[in-house]
């Protein structure tokens, strides 16, 4: 199998990004125990075949795009991080699993999948791994399983509907030449805690994680006095029609910004209120349907130049990401044997998930610049509603 990629090829657009294990996201999960290597050998090669996307491997096509071939390669358990995810010990695959100790980790190219297929296939590998008999992810035989949401007819919107939710200028950081991936981190508190401050503020679990998050950002630089923007990530394959494909499709963006004094001075649920109806207004199919437009002018532009002048226009000032991901990533059934995880890639320089597992809420993420002012900031954020909040190392679960 051989075929052009649209979603992959725009993800592609940097070649010398495309498979560096810190430029593309990856997740670590660390159990309580050693992990048994045998029989994590044997949940990978079920989750391969729950999960058949990741036997493919990008190379390059025509111009900018990209093109998907099947790897026949076997895909090895390895025993360190890769230097690259294609690197030739994992016999130049496109995604990367690796066991040390009691830690898994996963690493996928973005241009093979988004974080979504990411999370089926992890989260497939831990099912299989604690004895579940059937992974998250059983999409591989459904019609829509290989549909590319940008190489489809996408509607026109009626009008121009996209809601530019920040006007002026809004706070940002830049990324480092050499992004410091000592600005990684977990926090670790009470999922139950959570959904209780969620619960008192009329909030959802991912406005409530913004309004966090942003919170942060101000109490970090308290003298910034632009207004604080941050992108919500969009799953939008249930607006395409194609729940079970593994193709990218998570290009728009939700944009929500709120003035630095009323990040200080207003209370939670006057936050999660503005942020929801700011939220309101971009969710809906016109709006997402823009904006994968506007990514598929990017990829079919003419020349460079182009190229880079539509993707200044699509990609807007945030440089601040927020996603809850909920439980998806770790079952119920196991929980309480995830010590810790971390999820991240240097794509934004400022990021943060937010992960469930069982009663514990895992804060992870990025400040690019290395500097723990941010995880700081959000440390005191948490603790100052009532939270304990517990720093752990991201490389060994350890409590810093």
């Amino acid at each position: 199998m051989s075929r052009r990629i649209y979603s992959g090829s725009l993800m592609g657009l940097s070649r010398d990004r495309l498979h560096s294990v810190s430029s593309n996201p990856y997740c670590r999960i660390i159990l309580d125990e050693k992990i048994d290597e045998a029989r994590l050998e044997k949940a990978l090669e079920k989750a391969l075949d729950d999960c058949p996307y990741m036997r493919y491997t990008l190379t390059p096509d025509e111009g900018v795009f990209l093109k998907l071939e099947e790897n026949n390669a076997p895909f090895p358990l390895l025993k360190e991080e890769p230097a690259e995810i294609n690197a030739a010990e994992n016999n130049g695959h496109s995604a990367a699993v690796y066991c040390r100790d009691n830690t898994l980790g996963v690493m996928v190219s973005h241009a093979l999948t988004d974080g979504c297929g990411i999370l089926w296939f992890a989260r497939t590998i831990l099912d299989h791994y604690f004895g579940e008999s059937d992974g998250i992810y059983r999409g591989a035989k459904e019609p829509d399983y290989d549909r590319d949401p940008l190489e489809e007819e996408i509607p026109k919107p009626a009008s121009d509907v996209r809601t530019k939710a920040a006007e002026g200028p809004v706070f940002s950081l830049q990324m480092p030449d050499k992004p410091d991936r000592k600005g990684f981190f977990v926090l670790k508190t009470s999922y139950q805690d959570f959904r209780a401050l969620c619960k008192d503020i009329d909030g959802s679990a991912q406005n409530t994680l913004t309004m966090l998050g942003m919170r942060a950002c101000t109490e970090a630089w308290p003298e910034n006095e632009k207004r604080v923007g941050v992108r919500l990530p969009i799953n939008a394959r249930n607006v395409f029609g194609v729940p079970n494909t593994f193709h990218n499709a998570s290009f728009a963006d939700i944009r929500v910004s709120l003035e630095p004094d009323d990040l200080k001075d207003a209370d939670d649920r006057t936050l999660v209120r503005m942020i929801s109806d700011q939220a309101s207004l971009q969710k809906n199919p016109d709006n997402v349907y823009s904006q994968f437009l506007s990514w598929k002018e990017v990829l079919l532009a003419p020349d460079r130049d182009e190229r880079l002048k539509r993707i200044a226009s699509v990609m807007g000032q945030e440089t601040f990401m927020i996603s809850n991901l909920g439980h998806g990533l770790i079952g119920e059934a196991y929980a309480s044997h995830v010590k810790a995880v971390f999820t991240g890639a240097i794509a934004f320089p400022l990021m943060v998930y937010g992960i469930g597992a069982g009663d514990k809420l895992f804060c992870t993420g990025l400040e690019a610049t290395g500097t723990g002012a941010y995880r700081d900031a959000l440390k005191t954020v948490l603790e100052r509603r009532g939270f304990e909040v517990e720093e752990l190392d991201p490389e060994t679960g350890k409590t810093v």
